[in-house]
């Protein structure tokens, strides 16, 4: 997963395995990397505007895949607050994290002024990739108004604090 870009005359990704594209026209900012074999992988994206400007490759993600089942739960290397898609948004977006270990975490938004204003979890979660919807309601249920927030996750487990604040946008 990766943040998307500020521009508004954005288009859509690459995704690069080793230096090799091996996906074109992705609209979201994740991509899962069908049947890949064991082993370590450098990933990149590219981001593609309207009249083919592209940016630069991302910075690397290295990842070591390795699978024993399919059952399994795939861990992820570190703890990371990974964005939210759409951005801007309306009525609803979906704030993506993932966590490397069990932890207890706390994610909350906050309106311009610092106000919390809905929590979205509170507890404990275990190691993995996560996903929560927020609806663009406020913890008493009344819809928030047109404007920039702030999204705040705070995760403790036995590896240490985390903590990660991002910003998004809700359009009327």
């Amino acid at each position: 997963t990766w943040d998307e870009p500020s521009n508004r005359d954005f288009s859509h990704y690459k995704v690069y395995r080793d230096i090799v594209m091996i996906a074109d026209d992705i609209m979201e900012t994740s991509y899962l990397d069908p049947a890949v074999p064991n082993g370590t992988y450098c990933y990149n994206i590219r981001a593609v505007y309207s009249g083919g400007h592209q940016s630069a490759l991302s910075t690397d993600a290295v990842i070591e895949h390795v699978q024993t089942n399919a059952n399994e739960v795939i861990i992820p290397v570190t703890t990371v607050l990974t964005g939210n898609f759409p951005n801007p948004f309306n009525p609803t977006t979906t704030v993506k994290y993932a966590l490397h270990e069990d932890s207890k975490i706390q994610l909350e938004i906050f309106n311009i002024k610092g106000q919390k204003i809905k929590t979205l979890a509170d507890g404990n979660q275990s190691a993995g990739f996560h996903t929560i919807v927020w609806d663009g309601k406020d913890d008493n249920g009344r819809t928030a108004a047109s404007g920039l927030y702030f999204y705040k996750m705070v995760s403790e487990g036995n590896g240490g604090r985390y903590t990660s604040t991002k910003k998004m946008l809700l359009l009327k």
